[in-house]
């Protein structure tokens, strides 16, 4: 029997964590049962390769400007062209095309995903889109909420408890880095091997990141460890005014800004801390990276971040823009090896156990399969 063609949705393929985890999934997908392909909104980014070394073949479908919906009749074009087909749309615009294109074309299933606990805009607008969001929502089979935070957050705004799957994110379980190519990242980092070194995976946004907090925390640290380095990983439109807050804050020396590197998942190998102040989140990929990857980690002690992190057996929490706390359990670990390293060996087992891409990928499948059922009978 021909595999079920899965239709991936997303606005486009900039660098993200939510195209990560479409990405990540779609790889992990048993292709004698399911294929994935990939429609963008807007236009594709530079995670195109990547889906087309897939075998996705990105496809766009074209926005002229905001409210332009005629894409919808694309992707239902889409659909219409599969004997079989899931749709399959991640976050909120992917899933207002995602549900209309779907169900004119015919989906055998529909799919949404969820993965944030806040939608990030203006009260006025997050009203009107929550609005749109509960009406569509009777259009999904399906909607996926990436942990119990987000599924929480869905029910408080009005969707159906009985319309909402929990599965959480899960990350590739690699071995550990080497000490050689934990020194090849390091150089690329222009990072001494021995010096210790905290870093932040995260895109240089405001929305959700408080990239501030951290060089905060670091202008903490330094006053007493000069010798530490501190390395931001990712770009986007608060670069230059972090940048010049390093500099306010005297600490340009000791702070790489790494810009976006393809090798983010491997660069965490190399980081002595690895960092994420978050002020909302779905569930984070780089926590589970870096877990996976055995280091230790700080992070704000937000609900999604509590699913993944027992405070103080598998990383450490700290309470939302507070640099001192950030600051003092970065400081901790750096003088505590041992203690680090039982945080890190606990979080990677986590991840192995209850987080890893195949059990993420097993549970997805599963979902698919139940929705193909119902459409049978």
């Amino acid at each position: 029997m021909m595999p079920v063609t899965v239709i991936n949705v997303v606005q486009d393929l900039h660098v993200g964590g939510t195209e990560r985890r479409m990405l990540n999934l779609a790889a992990a997908l048993d292709r004698e049962r399911f294929k994935p392909v990939v429609c963008c909104i807007d236009r594709l980014g530079p995670l195109a390769d990547e889906a087309a070394g897939l075998g996705m073949a990105p496809v766009v479908l074209g926005r002229r400007w905001r409210y332009d919906l005629s894409g919808v009749r694309g992707l239902a074009g889409v659909v219409r062209r599969e004997p079989r087909a899931i749709v399959h749309s991640w976050l909120y615009l992917a899933n207002v095309f995602g549900r209309l294109g779907g169900r004119i074309g015919g989906a055998a299933g529909v799919v949404a995903a969820d993965g944030a606990t806040e939608i990030p805009a203006s009260p006025g607008k997050r009203l009107v889109a929550e609005r749109v969001d509960r009406a569509l929502s009777m259009l999904s089979d399906s909607i996926v909420a990436n942990s119990h935070a987000v599924a929480a957050s869905l029910r408080a705004r009005g969707i159906p408890a009985r319309k909402i799957t929990v599965i959480h994110n899960g990350v590739a379980v690699a071995p550990p880095a080497s000490p050689e190519e934990v020194a090849q990242l390091r150089a690329s980092l222009g990072v001494p091997v021995a010096a210790p070194l905290v870093g932040m995976v995260a895109r240089l946004t405001a929305v959700n990141k408080d990239h501030e907090t951290f060089l905060r925390a670091a202008a903490r640290i330094r006053r007493e460890r000069p010798d530490v380095s501190f390395a931001l990983v990712g770009d986007g439109p608060e670069h230059r005014r972090l940048v010049s807050l390093a500099e306010a804050l005297g600490i340009s020396d000791n702070v790489v800004f790494a810009g976006h590197r393809p090798d983010a998942r491997r660069l965490i190998s190399a980081f002595d801390v690895s960092v994420l102040c978050s002020l909302y989140e779905g569930f984070s990929n780089v926590v589970l990276e870096s877990m996976a990857s055995a280091r230790p980690v700080v992070a704000t002690d937000i609900a999604p971040n509590r699913e993944a992190i027992e405070d103080g057996v598998h990383g450490m929490l700290v309470p939302l823009r507070d640099d001192a706390a950030a600051a003092n359990a970065i400081a901790r670990l750096l003088a505590d090896p041992a203690e680090a390293a039982r945080l890190a060996a606990r979080g990677r087992q986590r991840v192995v156990s209850e987080f890893s891409l195949a059990a993420q990928s097993e549970r997805t499948m599963e979902l698919y399969e139940r929705l193909l059922r119902a459409r049978r009978a």
